[in-house]
């Protein structure tokens, strides 16, 4: 299960790495940073995806399998 919201939060990096506009949360809501408008912030929510992803697929497994 965590790996494949690993996958699907990778796609998502690649998506904004793509296109360089990603969603991230700011205030009540959230908001979009683009990459040439918020350099910053938009690395920043990149990074921030970018290793959430590889955590779901590497932590969170290993702690799964070791409670069965």
């Amino acid at each position: 299960m965590f790996k494949i919201l690993g996958s699907l939060l990778l796609g998502y990096v690649a998506y904004c790495l793509y296109t360089g506009r990603t969603f991230a949360k700011s205030g009540v809501w959230g908001r979009e940073f683009a990459r040439d408008e918020a350099p910053c912030r938009y690395w920043s929510s990149v990074a921030v995806y970018a290793v959430l992803a590889l955590a779901l697929m590497t932590v969170f497994c290993r702690g799964a399998v070791t409670r069965r």
